[in-house]
C-alpha cells in the first residue's frame, strides 16, 4: 500500500528534530560559498570584541572578503564535470553473443548519459558534495520518451533514512516554492481547493513541496495534493545519497571544505587588517599637543603647510613598519593550509614555488593533482554511485519498456584519451538489454588536448590505431574524402616532379615548355605533347600496363617504409617533355564509347555500374574515369579488371548528376539529367 501524505508528514515530523541542526549548517555554507559571512559574532571575527567598546565596533573599520572556498569549489566542479567512461561486463560463457549483448548495454548508457545531460548532473553534484559533504542522485523513468533522466536534490531539505548497514532505506525531500512556479511546474495542482500559505509576511506565496522514495514507490504531494506518484517492484530505492567522504555510522558525512571555514574566515579579517596597516603607513595619523595653536582646518595633501601659533606642535604616528611583512607571510601561510586541508595543491591554481619551473612541468604537476582527486572520486561515492544509476537504468528499460521502440543518440568515447568521441544514434526494445547489469566507470586523470593529440599520434605510429582513427580525433568528419584529396595531392606532386625531372637541359625554351605543360595539367587540359611513359618494370612505383592505384590508397604506391614515392619518369624528347593524357586514351584521353565497352566486358558485377563525372559531361577525360558502384565488393572487380585508371565511389542507388549505365549484361541508358545519345554511339 502506498504511503499517505499524514505518514510522510508525521515520518518528516519526527526527524526534524534530529537533522534541523545540520540543514541550518547546510543553509551557512551556502551562505559562506558566496562570501557573506563577514559581521557575525562566530569565529575568529570575536577576537576583536575585546577591543571595542561596542559588539558592533568589532572588527578592523575595512573588512574585505577572501573566499578561497569559493575557489576551491569551482576546481572541484571543473575536475568532476567531465564524464567517465563506462565498460559493461561480459557475461559467461564469452561468445561472440554475449559480447554484442555488452556492447548494446554500453552502447544504451552512452546514450541515456547524452539524452540525461550527465554533465550537468556531475557539476552540480561537483558543487554539492565538497561543500556540504552530500547530495542526492535520482533516476526518473520518462514515460513520454521511453527514456529515463537524472535527479538532483540538495541536502538542504532532505531526511534520509538509512538502514542498518548505513545504506538509503528512504529518503524525503521537504521544501517551498512560489505558488507560480508549482503552478507550471505541475498542471494537475488545484490551489484552490486548499489555500497557499503565506511565509514571513512575503506578499508571494510559497506553497510546500514534499517528495517521498523508498524501494517500492515515490510519491509526491504539493500542498497536500499528490501531483506525481509511481509505485514499482523495482526493488530499488530510485534515490541514491551521494558522500564526498563518508562518515560510517552517521547520516551525513563531512564535505571537503567544512574544516577549513575557520581558516578562510582567519584569511578574511587578516586580509582586513592588513589593509587597514597598509592604509595607515601611507596615511599615518597626525597628532597635535596643543589644538588651539592650530586653525580649524589642516591641509594634508601633497606639500601641504600646517600653520601653527607659537607653543603648538604637530608630529606623525608612525606604525609598525613590520606589520605588512609579517602579516603577508602569515596569510601566505594561511592559505597553503587551505588548500592543502581542501587537497587543492598550489600547482592546481597554476602556482608552483620554485626557482625555475616550466609550463611543462606545471602541466604535469596539474596531471599528478588531478590524478590524486579522481583516485579519491573513484573511491569515494561518486564512483559507486554512477555504477548503481547505470545499473537501474539498464533494470528500468528491462521491465517498463520491455516492448516499446526506444530511439537514443549520443557519444561514445574509444578511450580516456578521446578529443573527439565518435556520435552514433541507436533503435532498440527494452527485452534486447538481456543478462546482468553489471558495469564499471572509471575517471580519468587530466591530460591537456596538445598531449591527448600526442599521444595519440605515438598510438598510430606503433599501428595501434589507424589513420582514419585519427582523422577523427582532430575532427575531420569525412575520412574517405581526405584520403582522397590527400591521394590527388601526391598524384599532382608526382607529375610536376616528372616535368621538372625532364629539363635535362635547363634552357629557356625548355623552362617554359615545362612551365606551359604543369599550367595545362592543373587546368585539367589534354596536353598536346606526347604521353607519358610508364616506369620500366622492376623499378620502384612500376605498374602493369593498363592498372591503377588500389581505390582508397592514401598515396601512390612507393619504396617500403613510408618513403616518398618515385616519380615516374619519362620518354627523353630532346629537353622538354611535359605529360601528355592519361595512359589508355591516346591523344585525346579516354573516350566514352571505349570506357563504356569496357565497362561491359567485366564478369564477376553483383550490382549496377554508372559512369559519371567528366567522361560523361564532354564523351572524354584525360584523367580517371569516375564510376559509382551500388554494391561496394565490386570496388575490386572494376578496379582490378577495367583495364583503365578509374576512381569508383558507392553510392545508394542511381546518382543525382548526369550518368551513363554500364552494367554489364544490360544496354547503355543515360539518367540523372538530359544527355545526348550521340555519346554512346560506337
Amino acid at each position: 500500500m502506498p504511503i499517505s501524505y499524514e505518514e510522510a508528514k508525521a515520518l518528516k515530523k519526527e526527524l526534524e528534530p534530529e537533522y534541523a541542526g545540520r540543514h541550518f549548517d547546510h543553509g551557512k555554507l551556502r551562505e559562506f560559498w558566496h562570501g557573506r559571512f563577514e559581521g557575525t559574532d562566530r569565529g575568529v571575527a570575536s577576537l576583536f570584541q575585546d577591543l571595542a567598546k561596542k559588539r558592533d565596533d568589532i572588527g578592523p573599520d575595512i573588512k574585505l572578503v577572501r573566499n578561497l572556498i569559493f575557489e576551491v569549489c569551482v576546481k572541484y566542479q571543473t575536475y568532476l564535470s567531465s564524464l567517465p567512461m563506462i565498460r559493461t561486463f561480459v557475461d559467461e560463457p564469452y561468445t561472440p553473443r554475449k559480447r554484442a549483448q555488452a556492447t548494446l548495454k554500453e552502447r544504451v548508457l552512452y546514450a541515456t548519459w547524452y539524452g540525461a545531460d550527465m554533465n550537468k548532473t556531475l557539476n552540480m553534484g561537483g558543487w554539492f558534495g565538497p561543500l556540504m559533504g552530500d547530495w542526492f542522485h535520482g533516476i526518473w523513468p520518462d514515460f513520454e520518451r521511453k527514456s529515463v533522466y537524472s535527479i538532483v536534490r540538495s541536502p538542504e531539505y532532505a531526511f534520509p533514512v538509512t538502514g542498518w548497514d548505513d545504506s538509503l532505506e528512504s529518503v524525503m525531500f521537504c521544501w517551498k516554492t512560489p505558488l507560480a512556479k508549482a503552478k507550471r511546474a505541475f498542471p494537475t495542482f488545484r490551489p484552490e481547493l486548499k489555500a497557499a500559505a503565506k511565509v514571513r509576511g512575503e506578499t508571494e506565496e510559497l506553497v510546500e513541496i514534499l517528495e517521498y522514495s523508498d524501494s517500492k514507490q515515490f510519491m509526491r504531494w504539493v500542498d497536500g495534493q499528490q501531483v506525481n506518484g509511481v509505485e514499482h517492484d523495482l526493488n530499488f530505492n530510485l534515490f541514491e545519497q551521494v558522500p564526498f567522504i563518508r562518515v560510517p555510522g552517521e547520516a551525513w558525512n563531512m564535505g571537503a571544505v567544512e574544516q577549513s571555514v575557520g581558516l578562510v574566515e582567519a584569511g578574511s579579517a587578516l586580509h582586513s587588517l592588513l589593509m587597514q596597516a597598509m592604509l595607515e603607513n601611507v596615511f599615518p595619523r597626525l597628532i597635535l599637543e596643543d589644538p588651539m595653536k592650530f586653525s580649524e582646518t589642516i591641509d594634508t595633501g601633497p606639500g601641504a603647510v600646517i600653520p601653527v601659533n607659537p607653543g603648538g606642535k604637530a608630529y606623525y604616528l608612525v606604525p609598525p613598519t613590520n606589520t605588512l611583512q609579517a602579516g603577508a607571510g602569515l596569510l601566505a601561510e594561511n592559505e597553503r593550509a587551505i588548500k592543502q586541508d581542501t587537497s587543492m595543491p598550489e600547482a592546481s591554481f597554476g602556482q608552483f614555488d620554485a626557482s625555475i619551473i616550466t609550463g611543462k612541468a606545471i602541466n604535469e604537476l596539474q596531471g599528478a593533482g588531478t590524478g590524486a582527486l579522481v583516485e579519491m572520486v573513484q573511491g569515494s561515492g561518486i564512483g559507486s554511485n554512477l555504477v548503481k544509476w547505470n545499473e537501474k537504468a539498464l533494470t528500468i528499460y528491462q521491465r517498463m519498456f520491455a516492448d516499446d521502440s526506444i530511439s537514443l543518440e549520443g557519444v561514445r568515447p574509444a578511450s580516456m584519451l578521446d578529443l573527439n568521441p565518435r556520435q552514433f544514434a541507436l533503435t532498440f526494445k527494452g527485452k534486447q538489454i538481456i543478462g546482468s547489469p553489471r558495469n564499471e566507470v572509471v575517471f580519468s586523470p587530466h591530460v591537456g588536448m596538445h598531449e591527448k593529440l600526442v599521444i595519440s599520434l605515438q598510438a598510430q605510429g606503433a599501428g595501434l590505431t589507424s589513420k582514419k582513427h585519427g582523422r577523427e580525433q582532430i575532427g575531420i568528419p569525412d575520412s574517405d574524402a581526405m584520403e582522397e584529396e590527400i591521394f590527388n595531392e601526391k598524384l599532382d606532386e608526382g607529375i610536376l616532379g616528372a616535368i621538372l625531372q625532364e629539363m635535362t637541359n635547363p634552357t629557356p625554351d625548355a623552362a617554359e615548355g615545362a612551365a606551359q605543360s604543369a599550367a595545362a595539367y592543373l587546368q585539367g587540359k589534354p596536353s598536346q605533347t606526347p604521353p607519358l611513359m610508364a616506369p620500366p618494370p622492376g623499378m620502384p612505383g612500376a605498374m602493369a600496363p593498363g592498372a591503377m592505384m588500389p581505390p582508397g590508397s592514401g598515396a601512390p604506391a612507393g619504396p617500403p617504409g613510408g618513403a616518398a614515392p618515385t616519380p615516374m619518369p619519362m620518354q627523353s624528347l630532346g629537353g622538354a617533355a611535359p605529360p601528355g593524357p592519361a595512359p589508355g586514351g591516346g591523344m585525346g584521353g579516354i573516350t566514352l564509347d571505349r570506357a563504356v565497352a569496357a565497362f561491359q566486358a567485366l564478369q564477376g558485377i553483383s550490382g549496377k555500374l554508372y559512369l559519371v563525372g567528366e567522361i560523361v559531361d564532354t564523351g572524354a577525360t584525360p584523367d580517371a574515369v569516375e564510376v559509382a558502384v551500388t554494391d561496394p565488393a565490386d570496388r575490386q572487380i572494376v578496379a582490378d579488371g577495367v583495364g583503365l585508371p578509374v576512381r569508383v565511389h558507392v553510392v545508394p542507388g542511381e546518382p543525382q548528376e548526369p550518368f551513363v549505365e554500364v552494367t554489364p549484361g544490360s544496354e547503355p541508358r543515360t539518367g540523372g539529367a538530359p544527355l545526348s545519345d550521340e555519346l554512346l554511339t560506337t
